[in-house]
C-alpha cells in the first residue's frame, strides 16, 4: 500500500489516501515533534472509492477533493476521530467546475484555496458557505494575485496567510499574503525569503498549520519541522533538525498500475532459470537490460528483442505481504552462456502504457570468477516493500515478508528522488565499471547460503545493507579473519538481524512478533551484543538524519590519499546525486557507544553501544550540521586485508562525480586486488 495524496489541517488531523483510493485517518496528537499518535499510530480508514486527483484538508474535518474532470466536491469529517462519520452520508456535495484548469491547488484555512494555471499565474478563490452549499466570495470567479509561482517544484499553503515554495535548488521560501482576500498585498514586497535548504530531497511535503511541516522521505519516513519564526526569518524548531515521527510512509502510483510483477529466484549463473510472475490488465512485451547507468539518464543495455506476451490478472492474496502472491510463472529465462555477472532486469511493457521492472542477478560461473564481490541488498529491499498491505515499516509491522510479490520501489529508472535500494546501487557498480575494475554481483541471499566468497580479494557492501542474518554476519567475520578484504561503501549497514526462510521465500524481522520493539534486534543489542562497529569500524546512530555535508579530511598522510593534493581540513564530496553531499542521508560514527552489555539501546546519541577495532585510522569525517557527520575509516586486519568504511547513504551519489572520492576508492580496490 501507498500513498497517493496527503493531507493534514491545523489539529493534527492527517488524511492520507491510498493506491486503493481508500481514506486513512491519522491523529498526530502531540503537534511538537514528538511521536505521540492517536490510535496507537495505526491508520483508520474511514472511506474508500476516492477516486480523486487532489485533496486538501481545511479545518473542522472539511476535505476539498478535486476530480480528473475539474470538479469539486466538498466532505466533511465529523467525528475527527478515525471514526467514519461523513457529512451527506459521505456524498461529496458539488460546489464548483473548471479546476482541472490549474495544476496545482493548496489550502490557505477558513475556506481559503490558491491555484497555479499552466502559466505559473496565482489565484485566490474563497468558499464562503464551508457546509457544501455553493456561495463563493467573488461570485467565485478567480482573483489572480501573483505570477512565476509555476517555477517551484512544490507549493505548500501555511494558513494565516503563509506559502511555502520549494525551488528546484531545494531551497525552501516564504511568502505572505497579507490581504488573504484576493487583492495583492504580499508581505516582503512579494519577494520570497530563503528559510532553509535541502527540501528537494522530499517526496512530498504538506502542512500542519501554526508553521509545522511534515515531510515524507523517499524511505517511508515522516518528519516534522516547525518554522517558529513564520514572518520570512530563519528560526526553526529544533535548530532546523527534522523529529521522526513514523515509518512506512511510503508513497504510491498516482493512479493504478495496470502491470506489476516479481522473479524468483533473485539469482542465477548463466544456464540457470529465473521465473517471472506477470499481472497485467493487457498484452505487453517483454525485453531483457543488462543494468548501468548512462549519462543521458538511461538505465541500461538492452540484449532481447520484444517478446509479445498474453495479459492477465492474477488474484491477490489478503495478507499477500506475508503469504506471497503465489501468480502462476508468465515467462522464464535461462541465462545465457555469454551473459557476465551484474544486475539484470527483466522490462514488461503494457499496451497501456506502463512499465514493470524484474530485477535480478546473475551470478557469475565458477571457472568466471572475478576478485572483487559485490552484494545487492535484496533482503533490505524486501523490508522497505509495501506491496500487498505491509512492510518493516508499516503499522502494524509485517512480521514476515514475502519476496514472491511486486516491488516498485526498485526500478532502476531513474525518478528525479533521492535513492537508497537499486538505482543507488546502480551508480556505485557504474562507476566501478567505468573505472575498469571488474566484479561479480550477488545478492545477500547468496552471501547467507553460499561458499567460495573466500576466495574474493574484496567484498562490497553498497549503500545500504541495513538488514543482515546472523549467519551472514558470522560469515563477513570469518571472511576478513581469514585475510578478506571490505569496502563498505553505504550507511546503516549490518544493523538489524532479521532471519531467512528461502524454502518459504521470505524473511521474518522481531522475531515474527509485530508487538515488539525493534530495538531488540540491532545486532548491538543481540546477548551478546554484536556491534557492526566491531567489524565495519563505523555504526549508524538515528540523530542526526537527512542532513547532507561533505567529509572533512583527517588524516591526509594515509595511502589511502595518494595520488590526490588534499590536506587536513580541506572538504571533499560537497555535492552529489543523492540528495547533497557524500556524507549523508543515514550515517554511520566510529564514536563508540559507552552503554552496558545489559541495556538495551536506542541508537540515538550517547545511548549507544559498541567501539571500532583499536587500530582504527579516522581518514574524514562528514562536516554535517546537528550533531554528528558520517565517519570514513580504515583499520588493517591482522590476517593482512583491510575494511575501508565510508559511513554514509548518499556516499555513491558523490562518487560518481568527484575525483577526490574516486581516487580514494580506487586505491583502497587497487590494493585489494595487488
Amino acid at each position: 500500500m501507498g500513498f497517493r495524496l496527503i493531507t493534514a489541517d491545523s489539529s493534527g488531523c492527517i488524511y492520507a489516501l491510498t493506491d486503493a483510493d481508500e481514506v486513512l485517518f491519522y491523529f498526530d496528537d502531540a503537534r511538537n515533534g514528538t511521536p505521540r499518535w492517536g490510535n496507537g499510530g495505526v491508520a483508520q480508514q474511514i472511506g474508500s472509492g476516492f477516486e480523486y486527483q487532489r485533496m486538501v484538508a481545511d479545518a473542522g474535518g472539511v476535505i476539498y477533493a478535486f476530480d480528473a474532470a475539474g470538479n469539486l466536491s466538498f466532505f466533511r469529517d465529523l467525528s475527527r476521530d478515525g471514526t467514519e462519520n461523513w457529512a451527506n452520508g459521505g456524498v461529496g456535495q458539488g460546489i464548483g467546475t473548471g479546476w482541472d484548469g490549474f495544476v496545482d491547488v493548496f489550502g490557505g484555512g477558513d475556506g481559503r484555496l490558491y491555484a497555479i494555471d499552466g502559466l505559473g499565474d496565482l489565484y485566490f478563490f474563497r468558499d464562503l458557505a464551508r457546509d457544501g452549499t455553493e456561495s463563493w466570495a467573488n461570485n467565485g470567479a478567480k482573483q489572480k494575485i501573483g505570477e512565476g509561482w509555476g517555477e517551484y517544484r512544490q507549493v505548500i499553503g501555511g494558513g494565516d496567510g503563509v506559502i511555502y515554495a520549494i525551488n528546484e535548488g531545494g531551497e525552501i521560501l516564504f511568502f505572505k499574503d497579507l490581504a488573504r482576500d484576493g487583492t495583492q498585498q504580499w508581505a516582503n514586497n512579494g519577494q520570497g525569503q530563503v528559510i532553509g535548504d535541502g527540501w528537494g530531497n522530499f517526496v512530498a511535503v504538506f502542512s500542519g498549520g501554526d508553521g509545522i511541516l511534515y515531510a515524507l522521505t523517499p524511505d517511508g519516513f515522516l518528519l516534522f519541522y516547525q518554522d517558529l519564526a513564520r514572518d520570512g526569518t530563519a528560526h526553526w524548531a529544533f535548530n532546523g533538525s527534522a523529529r521522526t515521527l513514523g515509518a512506512g510512509w511510503l508513497p504510491g502510483p498516482e493512479t493504478p498500475l495496470t502491470i506489476e510483477g516479481y522473479a524468483w529466484p533473485l539469482s542465477a549463473r548463466p544456464g540457470g532459470s529465473v521465473k517471472f510472475m506477470v499481472s497485467s490488465m493487457a498484452n505487453y512485451d517483454v525485453s531483457y537490460y543488462r543494468l548501468k547507468p548512462a549519462a543521458n539518464g538511461g538505465f541500461g543495455t538492452q540484449l532481447t528483442p520484444l517478446q509479445g506476451q498474453p495479459g492477465g490478472l492474477q488474484p491477490v492474496p489478503v495478507e499477500a505481504w506475508r503469504t506471497g502472491c503465489g501468480w502462476a510463472p508468465s515467462f522464464s529465462l535461462t541465462v545465457p552462456a555469454n551473459w557476465t555477472s551484474g544486475l539484470y532486469a527483466a522490462r514488461c511493457s503494457s499496451a497501456l502504457g506502463d512499465d514493470a521492472f524484474m530485477v535480478f542477478a546473475v551470478k557469475p560461473k565458477i571457472a568466471d570468477r572475478k576478485k572483487i564481490a559485490v552484494l545487492a541488498n535484496a533482503l533490505t529491499w524486501n523490508c522497505y516493500n509495501d506491496w500487498g498491505g505491509r512492510s518493516k515499516y508499516t503499522v502494524p509491522v509485517g512480521p514476515q515478508l514475502s519476496f514472491e510479490r511486486p516491488n516498485p520501489a526498485i526500478t532502476p529508472v531513474e525518478t528525479g528522488q533521492i535513492d537508497h535500494l537499486v538505482r543507488a546501487e546502480l551508480w556505485i557498480m557504474g562507476w566501478m565499471a567505468d573505472a575498469g575494475f571488474e566484479f561479480d554481483v550477488y545478492t545477500d541471499i547468496d552471501f547467507h547460503q553460499g561458499t567460495g566468497f573466500n576466495d574474493y580479494r574484496a567484498i562490497v557492501l553498497s549503500t545500504h545493507p541495513e538488514y543482515w542474518t546472523g549467519k551472514m554476519l558470522t560469515r563477513l567475520e570469518t571472511y576478513i579473519e581469514q585475510g578478506g578484504s571490505v569496502l563498505y561503501l553505504g550507511g546503516n549497514g549490518v544493523f538489524e538481524q532479521v532471519e531467512l526462510d528461502t524454502g518459504k521465500k521470505n524473511i521474518t524481522v522481531m522475531g515474527g512478533d509485530e508487538t515488539r520493539l525493534r530495538d531488540g534486534f540491532y545486532f548491538r543489542n543481540l546477548a551478546p551484543p554484536r556491534s557492526e562497529r566491531e567489524i565495519l569500524g563505523v555504526g549508524y546512530r538515528y540523530d542526526n538524519y537527512m542532513t547532507y555535508a561533505g567529509y572533512r579530511i583527517e588524516n591526509s598522510g594515509h595511502r589511502f590519499f595518494t595520488g590526490t593534493t588534499l590536506d587536513d581540513g580541506d572538504i571533499i564530496g560537497e555535492a552529489g546525486r543523492n540528495g547533497g553531499g557524500a556524507s549523508g542521508w543515514e550515517m554511520d560514527t566510529s564514536l563508540p557507544g559507552q552503554a552496558l552489555a545489559t541495556a538495551v539501546v536506542s541508537a540515538n546519541g550517547n545511548d549507544d553501544r559498541g567501539a571500532p577495532p583499536s587500530n582504527l585510522v579516522l581518514l574524514a569525517r562528514g562536516a554535517n550540521a546537528g550533531g554528528f557527520g558520517a565517519d570514513m575509516t580504515a583499520y588493517d586486519t591482522p590476517a593482512g586485508g583491510v575494511v575501508f568504511s565510508v559511513g554514509s547513504i548518499s556516499f555513491g551519489g558523490s562518487l560518481v562525480d568527484d575525483g577526490n572520492l574516486q581516487t580514494i576508492v580506487a586505491n583502497v580496490l587497487n590494493e585489494c586486488l595487488a
